[in-house]
């Protein structure tokens, strides 16, 4: 994996992901409701940091991308720049499901067994990356069936 590359071809596949919109919603409330339980007078604060978390949540945004060359990924705000995993690299790509709480305990910027990474937003589906140094990253995705597609067309003579 390397950092930014100057990508040269036109995407072939891309998606864009974000937090569940209830997550945004239970974390806060649940932060704000024991605060006021158990804290009433720090209300106005939690309230606040609340907000803060919602906004926060809002932002992050998990992009992949497949063209010609590589695998492009970015989870913003964790990660400015955008990153790759060169075709060359790529041992293995394929659709799957996984159990995010099991394997890799929950969502995010995840670290699984085995060393193993994954990067997901919600679901229970993914794109799995088996690469030739033996270490595999799972990236979450909303739309496995267009993923399993694209890569069976790319990856055919792999």
């Amino acid at each position: 994996m390397k950092d930014e590359r100057a990508a040269n071809s036109l995407p072939i596949y891309s998606e864009s992901q974000r937090f569940s919109p209830w997550l945004a919603i239970i974390i806060p409330l649940v932060a704000v409701s024991s605060t006021f339980f158990y804290r009433g007078h720090m209300f106005e604060t939690q309230l606040l940091i609340s907000a803060i978390a919602i906004s926060f949540l809002y932002l992050c945004n998990l992009q992949t991308e497949l063209r010609e060359d590589a695998f492009y990924y970015r989870f913003f705000p964790f990660q400015l720049k955008r990153h790759s995993i060169l075709r060359s690299e790529i041992a293995k790509i394929y659709v799957r499901k996984y159990s995010p709480l099991k394997e890799f305990g929950g969502w995010g910027i995840r670290w699984g067994r085995n060393g193993s990474n994954a990067f997901n937003t919600k679901g229970n589906m993914g794109v799995q990356i088996e690469l030739t140094s033996g270490k595999s990253i799972l990236f979450g995705t909303q739309k496995p069936e267009e993923w399993e597609k694209v890569i069976k067309e790319m990856f055919a003579d792999s």
